[in-house]
């Protein structure tokens, strides 16, 4: 799922493939085999939130910032965006956007400190000629 929020912010939902196997205990520490034979039936007739790596990314001009939930099952997209889990994302990926933003502004203010060479330098690679011969 793709949407635009009202701050212009671009938001992208997706269940990516899960590559840890499915993991259910019971109380006495045996694996819930019943559960996650039902999980995989799931994921194979085509609900890819039944085994999932949640991911959502935020975007805003050229710079994205991602949250990652991994060991993700449920019934649908609906019934992840109503966990919990989801507000928690979308936190961390507006942090995760913000800490992109604020090292592209700091690597330009140095950009812009560096003196610019002129417009014909040619930069001349180690182990080369000192000179370039134009034409």
């Amino acid at each position: 799922m793709k949407w635009t929020d009202k701050a212009g912010l671009v938001w992208e939902l997706q269940a990516l493939p899960e590559d840890q196997d499915p993991d259910y205990e019971l109380e006495d520490g045996s694996q819930d085999t019943e559960v996650i034979e039902e999980l995989l039936r799931d994921l194979e007739g085509g609900n890819e939130w039944a085994w999932c790596c949640a991911c959502l990314s935020v975007t805003f001009e050229e710079w994205t910032g991602d949250s990652y939930l991994g060991g993700c099952s449920y019934k649908d997209e609906a019934d992840f965006v109503r966990d919990g889990y989801f507000g928690d994302m979308a936190q961390e990926a507006l942090t995760d956007l913000k800490w992109h933003i604020k090292c592209a502004k700091e690597s330009m203010a140095i950009w812009d400190e560096i003196e610019h060479p002129p417009d014909d330098y040619v930069p001349v690679p180690p182990g080369t000629a000192t000179e370039t011969k134009h034409g």
